[in-house]
């Protein structure tokens, strides 16, 4: 079962009868030698055992090897029909078995069909030493003593007598033992290189890795850490597990933070976005390059530093104004200054729930420019167009149900009141940018996913994982199907909150696929029927919130997950 014609290289043997209580048992053995199909048919009797009668028939090819098989299965069962020959005549009862076995030309040898199986299975079997098949399978063999083999690689070759008696059907199976053990390796921190016995096999943690039996010498390596190993013994069949903590390779920094005017100021340290420290204070950080930001109140500073080990040094940080905010609009946007830098735009290969249209290139961002904390949520949406088209009702809830055209209409009307320079020329569903006017206006779409990782390079901009999410987003595994009050989680290294999450952002750009060349301050297709929205949104999940996804719509619609937030291009 489940083996077709030019599988049987070998030897394929069929049996038919048995299983349903018949008296009598028909086998055959299927063979492919030198461009000839070979099918040997045999007759046995169940209670004895015996064979009663075979024939064989052959051709150059399946078709050929049916035709002349029928004719002689007939001849076969010739007297078990009452007749003798093809044409199916004669006597119903003169010729049927129960008198012996003489209405039957070749009385021959009785033959019993062995099954042989095996755990794991595809283990190859030999009697007396020639080549049976692989397992499950089985053979026709006369009465008598055998040895039998069961062989599969990586695993123990097992050997045994086996007496083959008429009258019975027996079947060997075997649970064949591994030649081989399982090592785990695990390391703190995880993601470090192993070898074992000098050959790479991957980074911890290293699970159920197949060894041979014996001796093995471990080494767990990383550039800032110093390598670590252990010999271990694993034996045949058994699980062994390393445990390694290595020695990190460490320096420190302490930051000294001062604003535009050369004032020293408090602030707070990330290294690779994570809160490391304080300025003014010793800092341990492993050595090699790092992205240092430091944030206060009043200004933000980012750079990257390279930290020797056994050194201390002293990182220099000039804090640039960070936030800007009209005193005079009533529910003023807060706007956090986003610096000039470059970053790779889109996701590798390796990132889960990558889609295609996420291939990655290198974009420069070669002006600052300011961009809003939160979603532009129901109160102020509503204190500017006086409606509130959302589906889910609050003051602080992000505005939703509002279309591409409604986001700029938006964006011009909020400008106006604040005696800003409208950015956008609207007539009627054409809309063009004025790359010199103050006012408000959609990121681009790079200008977003720039601001949405804050330097960092993984899925999201708090870390790679799903937990790392869940600090930073409301999506569809906590939302509950519902938006929620903007900044409530955690914001990322540039101070911006919901980037992942609660519902999605338009962007300026048209939808197409990327150019994969380098760009600098993209700006993307204008003639496109759809508009790009970015972030992912309540009902999501985290595969759709990560900072490289990216999605389509029509920007004629206003849907209950779909929002935006503002920016404004900086002059200086």
């Amino acid at each position: 079962e489940g083996r077709s014609l030019a599988d049987c290289v070998g030897d394929c043997a069929v049996e038919t009868g048995r299983k349903i209580g018949a008296d009598y048992v028909v086998t055959g053995d299927v063979t492919s030698f030198g461009g000839q199909v070979r099918v040997t048919v045999n007759l046995h009797e169940v209670g004895s055992g015996n064979l009663l009668g075979q024939v064989v028939a052959g051709a150059p090819d399946v078709l050929g090897v049916e035709g002349d098989l029928k004719a002689k299965v007939l001849d076969l069962l010739a007297p078990l029909r009452g007749g003798g020959g093809s044409d199916g005549g004669g006597d119903q009862t003169e010729g049927k078995i129960g008198g012996g076995a003489t209405a039957w030309s070749a009385a021959g040898v009785a033959k019993i069909v062995v099954s042989f199986s095996s755990d794991p299975s595809g283990a190859m079997v030999e009697v007396d030493g020639q080549p049976v098949g692989e397992t499950p399978c089985g053979k026709a063999l006369a009465a008598g003593v055998y040895r039998v083999g069961i062989k599969k690689v990586h695993y123990v070759a097992h050997e045994q007598a086996l007496e083959v008696r008429a009258g019975a059907a027996p079947k060997v199976s075997v649970a064949l033992t591994p030649d081989f053990g399982w090592l785990t390796v695990e390391s703190d921190p995880a993601g470090l290189a192993v070898t074992i016995d000098a050959v790479a096999a991957g980074n911890t943690p290293l699970t159920a890795h197949e060894v041979s039996p014996g001796p093995h010498e471990v080494m767990v390596t990383a550039e800032n850490y110093h390598d670590e190993g252990q010999r271990v013994v694993i034996n045949r069949g058994e699980r062994e597990t390393v445990r390694v903590v290595p020695v990190p390779r460490n320096g420190g920094i302490t930051v000294v933070a001062t604003d535009p005017q050369g004032s020293a100021v408090e602030a707070t340290v990330k290294s690779d976005g994570r809160v490391v420290g304080k300025a003014y204070e010793p800092i341990t950080l492993l050595r090699g390059r790092h992205e240092l930001t430091v944030e206060s109140d009043t200004g933000i500073w980012k750079g990257e530093i390279v930290v020797i080990e056994e050194q201390m040094a002293e990182v220099p940080a000039s804090l640039a104004v960070k936030r800007e905010q009209s005193l005079t609009a009533p529910f003023a946007m807060k706007m956090v200054a986003i610096p000039a830098g470059s970053f790779t735009m889109g996701s590798p290969l390796s990132e889960p729930a990558r889609d295609r249209d996420e291939r990655q290139h290198r974009v420069e961002i070669t002006r600052g420019f300011y961009l809003a904390d939160t979603e532009v949520t129901q109160a102020q949406y509503e204190n500017v167009m006086g409606v509130n088209p959302s589906s889910f009702k609050a003051g602080d809830l992000p505005v939703e149900q509002v279309s591409w055209l409604d986001a700029v209409r938006f964006c011009n009307k909020l400008s106006a009141q604040e005696g800003l320079k409208p950015v956008y020329w609207i007539t009627f569903r054409d809309v063009r940018w004025d790359t010199t006017a103050s006012g408000y206006r959609l990121p681009t779409e790079a200008e977003w996913e720039y601001a949405c990782r804050a330097g960092a390079s993984t899925a999201y901009s708090t870390g790679r994982g799903e937990a790392d999410l869940e600090r930073a987003a409301w999506y569809g595994v906590n939302a509950g199907k519902i938006t929620h009050p903007v900044g409530t989680k955690a914001a990322n290294a540039w101070s911006l909150y919901d980037m992942h999450g609660n519902v999605w952002e338009w962007c300026w750009d048209g939808y197409s696929d990327y150019n994969a060349n380098s760009q600098r301050d993209p700006e993307g297709p204008t003639a496109s029927s759809s508009r790009v929205s970015r972030g992912g949104s309540w009902f999501v999940d985290a595969g759709g919130c990560r900072a490289a996804n990216r999605y389509g719509i029509n920007p004629a619609n206003g849907l209950y997950f779909l929002g935006f937030r503002v920016a404004r291009s900086s002059f200086q």
